[in-house]
């Protein structure tokens, strides 16, 4: 459900009355899904150094260029991809477009079977001269960057309440396991070392959850700073991978069998970390937050 609105706060808050009405109702019924496509191969460091150009012609723009690990991609809806504007400047200017999937000019190029989220489509998006009307741009020219930014905290809040939600779900299973499997006699609820791990995976729920909840207060008072989402969002990642292996550990050989379930949590757990950045961009626009850019 978090995944399947990408883009939409873009229109929500840059888009015309008219593109608005043309996309986000259906988005909001479920008749639609929606993305955006801003990664691309090669970026390391820093979102925004974009290869993929809008040339602006009579009728619009044309849009030429790659993007990679785009989610939703086969699913009907609207899309909205970041580009750089070509112009005089050499970088040039970036701006947000909007265009529905269906259009002429796509060619989606799907990934193979990934470790967990199996549910969301996601692959590689080329760009063949993708013509997009001048009412397809979204907001002002070079708002792009600040656009994206806004989009990517509030997609790093989002990722933090997966990460909860994955870690909570995993300990859910394995608590009620606890109290039903028998071993020497005695539920192993009532073993030291089982009670030990129960309440560690707990606490590290508690604090994964309370910053999630900070970070989107924080970002309802538009305050503007990324930091909060940014650290709910690895904790959130670094808990949903510990809580899901302690509680598939608790199972204990169970663990390793599909029927238990308890193995998705642990698959899908690995995800929450690259939703919306990369694990070491993220932790890189984090340390110059907390540090200072050097």
């Amino acid at each position: 459900m978090a995944l399947s609105d990408l883009g939409s706060g873009i229109i929500l808050r840059y888009g015309t009355d008219k593109q608005k009405k043309m996309t986000l109702s259906s988005i909001c019924s479920g008749k639609t899904i929606s993305t955006l496509a801003y990664l691309e191969e090669g970026q390391q460091d820093e979102v925004g150094c974009f290869e993929t150009k809008a040339i602006e012609n009579g009728d619009g723009y044309l849009i030429q260029g790659n993007k990679t690990f785009v989610l939703n991609l086969t699913l009907p809806g609207p899309a909205v991809v970041m580009c750089r504007l070509s112009g005089d400047s050499e970088k040039g200017e970036i701006a947000a477009f909007l265009f529905h999937k269906n259009a002429d000019g796509l060619v989606p190029e799907m990934l193979g079977d990934r470790v967990g989220m199996r549910m969301i489509p996601m692959g590689n998006l080329t760009f063949a001269d993708l013509r997009v009307p001048h009412e397809g741009l979204l907001g002002k020219r070079g708002d792009g960057q600040s656009q994206l930014a806004l989009s990517l905290s509030e997609m790093n809040i989002k990722a933090s309440a997966v990460g909860t939600g994955i870690a909570q779900g995993a300990f859910d299973m394995a608590l009620a396991y606890a109290h039903r499997r028998i071993q020497f006699g005695r539920k192993i609820v009532s073993f030291e070392a089982i009670r030990g791990r129960l309440t560690d995976m707990a606490t590290r729920i508690e604090f994964s959850r309370l910053l999630t909840h900070k970070a989107a207060w924080s970002f309802d008072r538009k305050s503007g700073d990324s930091k909060l989402p940014e650290m709910a969002k690895a904790v959130a990642a670094e808990t949903a991978l510990q809580v899901a292996k302690d509680a598939l550990h608790i199972f204990g050989g169970y663990g390793y069998v599909v029927d238990y379930r308890i193995e998705r949590f642990y698959r899908d757990a690995s995800m929450v970390d690259i939703i919306g950045l990369p694990g070491h961009s993220n932790k890189k626009s984090l340390a110059d937050h907390v540090i200072g850019r050097m």
